[in-house]
């Protein structure tokens, strides 16, 4: 029985080629985005899933507020993360680190002197509770013992092998090198060597040193004795007792810290604590992430709906030509009931010509896999890569076939199988199988609302991206280079660095600052009027920083050069929130800062401190002796060399790196960018394969027509006047799934637009233009063959059969 329903299958796959062919290369692009979305998001949820206690383990956040807005960091003042566990009830494990930045590690073996660069992010201060939170296979040494003095590190063996690669991990056991960080030498003693993580983690670190260590070193990057300071490089972990409640320790940690601080020199003082499940780190870009990377889950929501949405209409298409189909088989299902075959046997039969369409489309799917791949390869960085192997490709292409076989099969089957056997031989077509099918219309419906809200919402993203990138941010960042000075540098030879590079013919302008108005760090502290207090940003700068970047005063002044802080510049934000009045009434008012008293001599106008995602804080901009960065704006680029020179005969020692302030600003919206080259690739998609399935539905409707078509050129219609009759009804069906589309993508985008603070309007032309851009694709798609036909001798047409 098998043997026959295949060669029956075969056959008739066989006999229909070019349906055939529409079905499978539908179904196989829709099967290969789904396997490359199932692939991607296990790669994506697969990190940090191999912590045995990661349901207890949670990351200390400080929810700042500032005004409307505000903002949530993974910090807390350095000292908190020795306190809070002698203090805190329910703490099992309380696990604090610093990331430390540094320029170059510094290693001597065998007689020679190598260089590495240590830009990675990957170095951080750490005690014993780190490694009894994170479980690690110590190839040599032991936790206990591994942090008991300072200058004492753990490497991973990759780095080992990195640093000494003439020496087998545990003969690097006890051998020192150099750390280099600005003017600060750190010798420290490798104390102990781990496996690295193989698997899928945001902690990357590869080298641990000794908490101890920044009693006397790198004191300009931690803070052990402040605890009015937050830095987002300052992390803290605990792991909590399963009976503990949760849900009350954020106000008890927050008690403490109180505790610990005056109101007003307390930078929390109108914030909360979160706690942040280590389970959640990954997925939560509002808390960022400063040594990994984090994604949204909504993001990784919308790519599986989006490939369950692209496999529906593959499988729309395969229904949609299967039941096309139905009357063209009706003789044979008659015959196959007359002769005693029953409705199960039928579908049995039908379910397997499914089968073998949906495993060819599976097979060749493997094919576009590896492109589909490279293309949701954009959400990642470069380091990471999706790895499969042909058991995941067939268990992933298993699963896909299971939903679709039924999804796909089930009804074309039915369709097929209830025809009655005196009605077939009869001629009689089955019912529901006419071109007036609504199924089909429904189908097709279906199919282009998917399609043309792709469209609107491509548009809708792509002008909110163009929007950002383009937008006046309230300063000139157009040819402004920048680079670091190391922070801990004397500020006479920052002074020495300046007078020299001001000498350079090609340069136009320069400033020193601590970063240019808009960036992807933030320096947060609290600042109080009379009784009120803010959270605000600092910015750091020199008496030419507001003129270089053209930012406009609304009142008052700029400051006056000086290497400390002795006057304040604010933006309105800050006089709006601070209850100051107007910009002119604020100049003169008198602020406390960290003990002191400051007072206002400018008021700027509100210009874009970070991305447009977020809103513009209350901002502080002052003198101070850490301005390390120079902003230079040249003629041309031929002063890049120049700079290079003089650079390396101040600081031999490090390297001379430097970027350029619009492609440092445009990368704040990079998940923008490729959020919508993902949605460009899906209405490829689906418009090509909604269009093959629309494609295959004209073959079927013109043979259908062909004797009503030669009647009507016998009788003088013209090509023109058949095409638009054939056309006609497929453009009615893809009008009221523009008005469905419409409606759902205009949802779809205000959702989307919600994350950002300013945004575009969302335009009529837009619409209009999905609608003349749908009907012209789908016009062109079935003006193809309805010329063919229209051209085609009435006489043969009238003949057809």
């Amino acid at each position: 029985m098998f043997r026959n329903y295949l060669k029956v299958a075969l056959r008739h796959v066989w006999r229909n080629k070019v349906f055939t062919l529409i079905n499978v290369i539908g179904l196989s692009l829709a099967i290969s985005i789904c396997l490359a979305i199932f692939l991607l998001l296990r790669f994506e949820r697969s990190f940090d899933d191999f912590h045995a206690d990661r349901a207890h383990i949670y990351r200390v956040c400080t929810d700042l507020k500032f005004g409307e807005g505000g903002m949530t960091i993974a910090a807390l003042p350095v000292p908190a993360g020795f306190a809070l566990k002698d203090n805190i009830a329910g703490l099992e494990v309380v696990a604090p680190f610093h990331l430390i930045e540094l320029d170059k590690a510094v290693i001597k073996e065998a007689g020679k002197v190598s260089e590495i660069k240590k830009h990675e992010k990957n170095v951080i201060t750490v005690t014993s509770a780190y490694f009894e939170l994170f479980k690690y296979e110590w190839i040599v040494g032991s936790p206990k013992t591994a942090f008991e003095k300072p200058f004492q590190v753990v490497l991973t063996d990759e780095m080992a092998k990195k640093y000494f690669p003439a020496s087998a991990p545990k003969e690097v056991y006890g051998k020192s090198f150099q750390y280099l960080n600005d003017s600060d030498t750190v010798e420290v003693t490798v104390a102990g060597i781990v496996k690295k993580w193989e698997k899928n983690t945001d902690f990357a670190f590869t080298d641990f040193v000794s908490f101890s260590t920044t009693k006397t070193k790198w004191k300009g990057q931690v803070t052990n004795e402040n605890w009015g300071n937050i830095s987002s490089y300052s992390q803290l972990f605990i792991k909590v007792n399963p009976r503990t409640d949760i849900k009350t320790l954020p106000a008890k940690i927050r008690q403490f810290l109180a505790t610990k601080t005056t109101k007003s020199d307390d930078p929390n003082a109108e914030s909360n604590i979160v706690l942040q499940p280590l389970t959640e780190m990954h997925f939560n870009p509002k808390i960022p992430v400063e040594y990994g990377r984090s994604v949204h889950t909504g993001t990784l929501d919308i790519v599986f709906w989006v490939g369950l949405l692209l496999l529906a209409i593959g499988c729309v298409n395969f229904v949609n030509l299967s039941t096309a189909q139905a009357s063209q088989r009706a003789k044979e299902v008659g015959i196959r009931k007359a002769m005693g075959s029953t409705s199960l046997q039928l579908v049995g039969q039908f379910m397997l010509e499914t089968t073998l369409i949906l495993l060819a489309s599976a097979i060749f799917s493997w094919l576009f896999l590896q492109f589909m791949l490279e293309i949701l390869q954009t959400f990642l960085p470069n380091s990471a890569v999706v790895k499969y192997n042909w058991v995941d490709l067939v268990l992933a292409s298993g699963v896909v076939l299971l939903i679709t076989i039924p999804l796909a099969g089930f009804y074309p089957a039915f369709v097929l199988s209830r025809a009655q056997p005196v009605q077939t031989l009869r001629n009689q077509i089955v019912k529901g199988t006419s071109r007036k099918a609504y199924l089909r219309k429904m189908l097709i419906i279906f199919q282009f609302t998917a399609s043309q809200a792709f469209i609107i919402l491509l548009f809708i993203i792509y002008t909110q991206v163009h929007f950002m990138m383009t937008k006046d941010l309230g300063f000139r960042k157009d040819n402004v280079l920048y680079f670091y000075t190391p922070w801990n540098a004397p500020l006479e030879k920052k002074q020495v660095l300046y007078n020299e590079l001001i000498q350079l013919k090609e340069l136009k302008d320069l400033t020193m600052s601590g970063g240019a108005p808009s960036s992807d760090n933030a320096s947060v502290d609290n600042m109080n009027y009379k009784d009120l207090k803010l959270n605000v940003q600092n910015k750091y700068g020199d008496d030419k920083y507001i003129e270089f970047y053209g930012l406009k005063l609304l009142a008052g002044r700029s400051m006056v050069k000086s290497d400390s802080t002795t006057e304040l510049v604010v933006n309105e934000t800050f006089v709006r929130n601070a209850g100051l009045g107007t910009p002119e009434k604020a100049v003169g008012k008198l602020i406390k800062w960290q003990n002191k008293m400051f007072p206002i001599v400018g008021v700027l106008a509100d210009f874009h401190v970070n991305s447009l995602h977020s809103p513009i804080p209350n901002l502080c901009l002052s003198s101070n002796k850490h301005t390390h960065i120079f902003q230079i704006k040249a003629t041309d680029r031929s002063i890049i060399p120049k700079i290079a020179k003089i650079w390396k005969k101040h600081y031999p020692a490090n390297t001379f790196e430097y970027k350029f302030l619009d492609e440092t600003i445009n990368k704040f919206y990079e998940s923008d960018l490729k959020l919508s080259k993902l949605v460009g690739v899906c209405v490829i998609l689906a418009v090509f394969i909604s269009c093959m399935g629309l494609f295959g539905l004209s073959i079927f409707t013109t043979t259908q027509r062909t004797k009503e078509i030669g009647i009507r050129k016998i009788h003088g219609a013209s090509i023109q006047s058949i095409v638009l009759l054939l056309s006609r009804d497929f453009l009615t069906l893809i009008l009221c799934a523009f008005v469905i589309a419409s409606g759902i993508s205009y949802w779809l985008a205000g959702k989307f637009l919600e994350q950002y603070k300013f945004t575009v309007d969302i335009s009529w032309w837009i619409f209009a233009a999905t609608a003349l851009l749908s009907s012209l694709i789908a016009l062109f798609t079935v003006s193809y063959q309805a010329i063919k036909v229209a051209r085609g001798n009435p006489i043969q047409s009238l003949r057809h059969e």
